[in-house]
């Protein structure tokens, strides 16, 4: 009899243990399902246009009980300002983590980038580009061909890699002809002659030009049936037939 209830009794231990642990043939475990994903590094960053963030962007995905989630697959979507990221699909490590580089579009101001993982609310992820070094320096003239005695405002453009515009830049000026068309340092450009003349503006080491013909002055008068015109550069007078 003692030895029935102790057989009796070792079965059902042992069934209960089965049930515990999905034994028996009939158990199965339940796969974990993504239930939030954060970020945890690389947000609000800022850089240059067209370059790479210093920092990865970072995302903790996690099971409905907090755990860590391990294998979920991360998409990365860029948004507003372009640019790209690498890799554009990630899966989370043991620690429920998946990063990604990013590289800002060429444009200025925000970008965005989004992580998704399917059947829950993705993250977002925000950068601000700002403008590169000075690539290239445009020098711009109202007049081509100003004449002589004209006063002509100069305009020097800064622009990065990308083609944007840099404000604020500190301009140096020189003419090839100071003692004909001296140039300020805002350059005001002023002709106190005639004939070819360049300006050049320099900001940050980099250089643009412009090549300005100034032109004589022409004076035509009419008296009786002579027409005098009075070159202004060689103080010189011509009859014409009229």
């Amino acid at each position: 009899m003692r030895f029935q209830f102790f057989r009796v009794v070792v079965v059902g231990l042992a069934s209960l243990a089965l049930g515990a642990c999905g034994g028996g043939g009939g158990g199965h475990s339940t796969p974990l399902t993504a239930a939030s994903i954060t970020i945890v590094s690389g947000n609000n960053q800022t850089a240059m246009a067209g370059s790479a963030l210093p920092a990865a962007l970072g995302v903790s995905v996690k099971d409905s009980s907090g755990r860590a989630l391990a294998g979920a697959s991360v998409s990365w979507t860029v948004g507003a300002g372009g640019g790209s990221v690498t890799p554009a699909t990630s899966t989370t490590d043991s620690g429920g983590l998946a990063t990604t580089n990013w590289t800002l579009g060429g444009a200025l101001g925000a970008n965005q980038v989004t992580a998704t993982v399917a059947g829950i609310t993705p993250v977002t992820f925000d950068a601000m580009a700002v403008a590169g070094a000075t690539a290239s320096v445009t020098v711009t003239s109202p007049s081509l061909s100003p004449h002589e005695g004209d006063t002509v405002q100069l305009t020097a453009i800064a622009k990065d890699t990308y083609g944007n515009t840099l404000l604020g830049k500190v301009t140096a000026w020189i003419s090839s002809r100071p003692e004909v068309a001296p140039v300020s340092p805002t350059g005001l450009l002023q002709t106190w002659g005639t004939g070819p003349v360049d300006v050049t503006a320099s900001i940050d080491g980099v250089k643009g030009s412009v090549t300005l013909a100034l032109t004589p002055i022409l004076v035509s008068v009419s008296v009786g049936d002579k027409e005098v015109v009075i070159d202004g550069t060689t103080e010189r007078c011509e009859e014409l037939d009229v």
